[in-house]
């Protein structure tokens, strides 16, 4: 076959043309498959830096939960704090005789007073009594 190429130049041309264009196709095919390869490694290195950012979503999100318990927590405590503080604001401000606990100390101190002026009384009466009388007929019973 090679005799009837060497004999007609235009299939010789034809096949040199032919060898060429399978050259380049080899080359391409060559160089086709090497991008092939470099897409690969990119889509390997792509699904890696999205399982890395799935991961970091992860922990960001449990980050931002724990935020959110915390913040509520403290939301809670300083509300508890703030109601606290309230309590005791009106405690101090509350005037004193308005109190319970002053009611029942200016009530047992009233009782007290009128037992004292009792007792002052009594032994005033006692005294006058005793001062008016005369002892005399008391040293005749004791004799």
């Amino acid at each position: 076959m090679s005799e009837h190429i060497a004999a007609h130049p235009e299939c010789q041309q034809a096949v040199s043309g032919l060898r060429l264009d399978h050259k380049l196709l080899e080359k391409d095919v060559h160089q086709l498959s090497i991008m092939g390869d470099r897409l690969t490694d990119a889509v390997n290195k792509i699904q890696e830096m999205n399982s890395n950012l799935c991961a970091l979503i992860k922990i960001h999100t449990e980050k931002h939960e724990h935020h959110s318990e915390t913040a509520k927590a403290l939301d809670e405590d300083f509300n508890h704090l703030a109601e606290k503080f309230n309590q005791l604001h009106n405690y101090v401000n509350e005037p004193i005789e308005d109190s319970d606990e002053y009611k029942s100390i200016k009530k047992t101190v009233a009782e007290l007073e009128r037992w004292k002026w009792m007792i002052i009384g009594g032994a005033i009466a006692l005294g006058f009594v005793f001062g008016h009388l005369s002892f005399d007929f008391l040293s005749k019973l004791l004799h």
